[in-house]
């Protein structure tokens, strides 16, 4: 039968971008509980300029719809708490995909679903902008994937790939995924920690030699923290992350610098708190995103998130 029924955690830009999309192919819905699940209902969201409804579901009533595919769509501080609301959703037929930032949100998941089928994936190239229930962007990029474990199989990953065609969500199965999601953790350690403590935009972080040599040290630090993982992460891949880069709307943001403008508590753990924790573990010279990372907590505790802070 293929995938049919699609369940969406988090509705912030990633969400919207591809949750929009489903919605118009599949029978989709959203997970959210309370007044958020209330306001969703109500207010729906905005996608480059058009109103979607949407439908809501906690894990309440779970027992009414078993999702053949579930988009993990969250922040990071909030993925324990998305995990238990989706347990009971999940069966051994469920497909689980994480567009998440950062290298172990599937390991984080795959730990509290034994069951689910896990796929690696990471999407690349779009520069989408969430402003409150209102997602605008103008590069779209694609998501690549494949598998994570040996509980998925080529079949489930075909399926995966039809469902990203029939809801015209460009997407390609990578060859070398574990190198794409290093490839992706490296541009978000590098352009997603300076844009924030600079609130700068694509188009500064296009220009400015500072912003840039600075971004390219600390992409330097996760090359070498990737090679002795063994992922084969080179310099030429800070060249085509700059082609990339170049591509993207000037006026767009990264999703670390809207948090920081938001005032929303920010994914530093996920960027330079991995690179530090894995530094230490190999005794790798990691100054750049120790800074970084330093910088960026002080500026939450200046600015902190407020108690609606969450995607």
């Amino acid at each position: 039968m293929g995938i049919e029924t699609v369940l969406v955690a988090g509705a912030g830009a990633l969400g919207s971008l591809y949750g929009h999309k489903f919605i118009q192919n599949k029978n989709t819905w959203f997970l959210a509980d309370g007044k958020r699940k209330s306001k969703l209902e109500k207010d729906g969201i905005f996608v480059n300029g058009t109103h979607y409804n949407i439908k809501c579901i906690d894990s309440n009533a779970a027992d009414t719809i078993k999702p053949d595919f579930i988009l993990v769509a969250v922040k990071y501080n909030n993925l324990p708490d998305v995990i238990k609301q989706l347990l009971p959703f999940i069966t051994k037929n469920t497909i689980v995909a994480s567009v998440m930032n950062g290298i172990d949100s599937e390991e984080i998941i795959r730990k509290n679903t034994n069951i689910a089928k896990i796929i690696l994936s990471i999407p690349i190239g779009m520069d989408a902008v969430r402003n409150s229930n209102s997602t605008t962007y103008t590069k779209e990029g694609k998501i690549v994937f494949n598998k994570f474990d040996s509980v998925i199989t080529d079949k489930d990953i075909e399926e995966v790939k039809i469902l990203f065609d029939q809801c015209n969500i460009s997407s390609e199965i990578a060859k070398d995924i574990k190198h794409e999601m290093w490839f992706k953790f490296m541009i978000n350690t590098g352009v997603n920690q300076v844009s924030a403590l600079l609130n700068a935009n694509y188009g500064f972080m296009q220009k400015d030699s500072y912003a840039k040599e600075l971004m390219d040290n600390a992409m330097i630090e996760v090359i070498n923290t990737a090679n002795a993982e063994g992922v084969n992460l080179t310099t030429s891949d800070i060249k085509k992350w700059y082609t990339i880069l170049n591509s993207l709307g000037p006026e767009g943001k990264t999703s670390m610098c809207q948090d920081m403008e938001a005032g929303r508590k920010t994914e530093v753990e996920m960027f330079s708190g991995k690179i530090i924790e894995l530094g230490t573990k190999y005794n790798i010279d990691v100054t750049i995103n120790k800074v970084l990372y330093n910088l960026i907590k002080a500026k939450e505790i200046l600015f902190p998130a407020d108690s609606n802070g969450t995607v």
